[in-house]
This record gives C-alpha cells, sequence and structure tokens, in this order.
C-alpha cells in the first residue's frame, strides 16, 4: 500500500517522525551530561528539545492516522494500530517531560521526574519503530508496488 499523504510523491510520515524519534536519545544524552557536570544548559536545553518533540510528535501522529485510516482491517491494521498507541505514549511521554522542565530556566527541581521520563520514553521510541519497521518489511505499507509506479529496479530479487 501506498502513503495517502505525499510531498513530491514521496510519503510524509517517515519524513517528519524523525523528529520525535532523535530527541529522546539526546534528552537521555542530556540527562547525563547534566548529572555528571550539574550544567544548567543541558537541562534548559532538554526542556526547548522536549517541546520540539511535543510539536514533531503531532506531525507524526496526525500523518500517520491519515496512513492508518487506508489500511484495510486484518493483521497489517492490528499493527499499525499498536504503532499508533505507542506512537500516541511516545508523545504523551514528550508532554510530560516538558511539563517536568517547565517553566524554561527555572532549574532540574524536578529531575526526578524528568529523568525516568526521559528513559522511558526512549524505550518506547524503539517500541514504535518495531511496529513501524515490521509494517513496512513484512506488510509493505508505504512500500509502493509497480502498479503504484514503483520502478522495475527497485523491485527485482
Amino acid at each position: 500500500m501506498q502513503s495517502r499523504l505525499r510531498l513530491f510523491g514521496h510519503p510524509v510520515h517517515p519524513m517528519v517522525v524523525h523528529f520525535p524519534i532523535v530527541i529522546f536519545p539526546l534528552l537521555v544524552g542530556l540527562d547525563l551530561l547534566w548529572m555528571a557536570t550539574k550544567a544548567p544548559g543541558a537541562w534548559e536545553i532538554g526542556a526547548w528539545l522536549g517541546m520540539v518533540g511535543v510539536g514533531g510528535g503531532i506531525l507524526a501522529i496526525l500523518t500517520g492516522t491519515i496512513d492508518l485510516a487506508a489500511i484495510k482491517p486484518g493483521r497489517a491494521h492490528r499493527v499499525a494500530f499498536w504503532h499508533f498507541l505507542s506512537g500516541l505514549a511516545v508523545h504523551t511521554l514528550y508532554i510530560c517531560t516538558v511539563w517536568a522542565r517547565w517553566p524554561v530556566g527555572s532549574g532540574p527541581a524536578n529531575a526526578s521526574i524528568a529523568i525516568p521520563i526521559d528513559v522511558a520514553g526512549l524505550f518506547m521510541v524503539f517500541v514504535a519503530g518495531y511496529f513501524g519497521s515490521v509494517l513496512r518489511t513484512h506488510h509493505h505499507i508505504g512500500v509502493p508496488t509497480a502498479e503504484e509506479g514503483a520502478e522495475p529496479a527497485v523491485l527485482k530479487q
């Protein structure tokens, strides 16, 4: 199945998910940096990155929901729904980590809350990525067929 939301012939969802995917590993790295150095800048950058994760998560959820609605009922739809739920969990954790770091520049008063949230978010990114990978590799969701315009060289075995 080809993605329903496309930009210049390319599926949009895989384009926008990179933002929320990369930020939780960065947040965990900044948390480790803050724990090692107590540098307030590391904590503040984490707050700003969390907000970027919230924004990127909104884009990923909206574009993914459009593709989810186009998947026919069956095993692929069930996997897509688990991918959707795990993506919602990632987004919820982004909201929680921003809340724990609010207001920006206030210092790490809630570090004991934010750091476990960031680690849980990193774990959930892997869970959501696993389901997304199953959709792409096993169910060929977002991978065009020859009828949908894929180049024949791409389809060679």
